[in-house]
């Protein structure tokens, strides 16, 4: 068996006939959609220019440019803390807000509670049950053995 073989002939495909096809209906039932009212956006206020000295480096140089020798790196914010101002009336309306998600917490505590009270209720109340059947269980068996197994 040989790598380098002949090369098979392919053969050409044969051409199918086929028919012709009708031409595609054409729906003038089908729903447009409707027109959108024409609004332009408003402009967004520029947040503030870079100046040219601290603009980032172009990604292609022309050719016979070099590349910038250092990369300037961003200096870290103040590690100091500086007073917040923010308005009395917002203050106060997020602290109530606070109060009162506090509150929800609480009763979604005291909620969790009993319900582990409930169910722990539930689970005394079942090994009792339990414990009622095991002994009607085995009064059944006693019952079976001692008269219907005679009679067998």
């Amino acid at each position: 068996m040989g790598l380098f073989g002949k090369k098979k002939e392919v053969e050409a495909p044969r051409e199918v006939p086929h028919e012709e096809l009708p031409p595609p209906p054409e729906h003038t039932d089908l729903l447009k959609l409707p027109e959108l009212p024409e609004e332009e956006l408003p402009e967004l206020p520029r947040t503030h220019e870079v100046p040219a000295e601290h603009a980032p480096p172009p990604h292609v140089y022309e050719k016979g440019a070099e590349p910038p020798k250092h990369i300037e790196v961003a200096k870290p914010m103040a590690t100091e803390q500086e007073p917040i101002f923010i308005k009395i009336t917002k203050f106060k309306d997020s602290l109530a807000q606070f109060e009162k998600i506090k509150e929800k917490i609480s009763d979604i505590e005291e909620a969790l509670d009993k319900i582990k009270e409930v169910r722990a209720e539930e689970e005394t109340e079942l090994g009792e049950w339990e414990d009622e059947v095991r002994a009607i269980k085995e009064k059944v068996d006693s019952i079976d053995s001692s008269l219907f197994s005679k009679v067998k």
